[in-house]
C-alpha cells in the first residue's frame, strides 16, 4: 500500500511538473511575440485573415479596410484557425499616428462605444474537409476620430499573446487631390511602371501652415503595405 501510495505520488507530481511546464512553454512563447503595426499574422495556424467592408456586393471581401468617417457600412473581420478546437479570441481596436506607432489617445477618444477587447463569440467549425478549421467572425466597433487604426486579436484575453494584426483607414474629406496618371518618363521603366502627377488642395482646409512637413503622401499597388511609397 505504501508503495503504491508513493508511486500515486510521483505520478501526480510528474503531472504537475509537466502541466507547469506546458503553460511556462506558452507563456513564454507570448512573451516572444513582438507587437507589429501592421498587416502581420503571428502563427502558422492562423490562415485566410480579411478585414472588409460589410456591403452586399459580390465581391465585398476583397474591397480596402478603408471608410469615412462617420460611414455606417461596418468593418468585418474573418480568420482561420487550423484544428478542431474553438478558442477564446479578443478583439482590441488601436488608434495609430501618421507612421503607425500607437498613439496617445485614449480608448474613450476615439471609440463611439467602450467595447474594445470583446470576445468572438461567432465561429463555425469545418465539416467534411480534409482538413480540420474553425472560421472566426466579428464586426468591429465604429470609432469617431479619423486617421489611422490596427485591428489587434489576442488569445484567451493575454493582449501578449496576439495572434494576428490588420491595419483599416478612417478618412474625413478635409483637401482635395487632383491626380494625372501616365506613362513613366523613364526610359527603362517606359513599359513596367506609371508616373502619377498630384495636386494637393488644401485651401478649405485652414489647418495646414507648412505643407511640405505637415502633408505627408502614401501611394499604395492595389492596396498592398509591403511595397507603398511614402
Amino acid at each position: 500500500m505504501i508503495l503504491v501510495a508513493k508511486g500515486r505520488i510521483m505520478r501526480f507530481v510528474k503531472g504537475v511538473i509537466l502541466a507547469a511546464f506546458v503553460f511556462g512553454s506558452l507563456r513564454l512563447q507570448a512573451q516572444f511575440k513582438k507587437l507589429v503595426m501592421d498587416d502581420y499574422v503571428y502563427e502558422e495556424g492562423i490562415q485566410t485573415v480579411q478585414l472588409y467592408l460589410q456591403t452586399e456586393e459580390q465581391n465585398a471581401q476583397f474591397s480596402a479596410p478603408v471608410l469615412a468617417l462617420g460611414q455606417e457600412t461596418p468593418l468585418q473581420l474573418d480568420f482561420d484557425e487550423l484544428g478542431s478546437n474553438a478558442k477564446s479570441y479578443y478583439v482590441r481596436v488601436v488608434h495609430c499616428n501618421q507612421d503607425w506607432t500607437q498613439s496617445m489617445l485614449m480608448e474613450s477618444e476615439y471609440l463611439k462605444e467602450f467595447i474594445n477587447d470583446f470576445l468572438i463569440t461567432t465561429y463555425n467549425l469545418s465539416f467534411n474537409t480534409r482538413t480540420k478549421y474553425v472560421h472566426y467572425s466579428a464586426k468591429i466597433p465604429q470609432v469617431k476620430v479619423s486617421g489611422n487604426y490596427v485591428v489587434m486579436v489576442f488569445r484567451n484575453n493575454s493582449p501578449e499573446d496576439v495572434v494576428l494584426t490588420k491595419r483599416f483607414i478612417v478618412y474625413a474629406n478635409k483637401v482635395s487631390i487632383t491626380p494625372n496618371v501616365r506613362i513613366s518618363i523613364g526610359v527603362e521603366e517606359r513599359f513596367t511602371h506609371q508616373q502619377v502627377d498630384f495636386s494637393i488642395n488644401y485651401s478649405s482646409y485652414p489647418y495646414i501652415y507648412t505643407p511640405a512637413q505637415e502633408v505627408y503622401v502614401v501611394l499604395r499597388q492595389n492596396n498592398r503595405w509591403d511595397n507603398a511609397i511614402t
